[in-house]
């Protein structure tokens, strides 16, 4: 699920939508910035990126809607994920927001095909 063009209050009936419909594995993306696609004058709605929809994710596992009200009876269980960027430009900033990620609960990561060119 990508974060892009979604508003916040749209989130936790996705989620319970997904998981009653037997989805049980969310990877967690903040999506492409509008301006890579085919009508890069559109306005982008970015109300979280990846961080905050995997920390959401967690909540609504927990049994916490977005606004903190109680729906233990509806909580989904999702498996999360997250995604990495291996790529070494600003590998610091890239570790710090993988720790972000990782630390708290995604439970797999997945990263970006990488082909080194010199070792062809």
């Amino acid at each position: 699920m990508t974060c892009r063009d979604r508003k916040q209050d749209r989130y936790a009936k996705r989620f319970i939508r997904c998981s009653c419909n037997g989805h049980n594995n969310l990877l967690c993306l903040t999506g492409d910035h509008q301006k890579f696609g085919d009508q890069p004058e559109a306005k982008g709605v970015f109300d979280l990126d990846s961080i905050q929809l995997v920390a959401t994710v967690a909540q609504m596992n927990s049994g916490f809607l977005l606004s903190g009200q109680d729906n233990e009876k509806r909580a989904p269980h999702f498996l999360i994920g997250a995604a990495a960027n291996p790529l070494p430009n600003h590998l610091k900033m890239r570790l710090i927001r993988l720790n972000k990620k990782w630390k708290p609960v995604a439970r797999f990561i997945q990263t970006q095909a990488c082909i080194s060119y010199g070792d062809f």
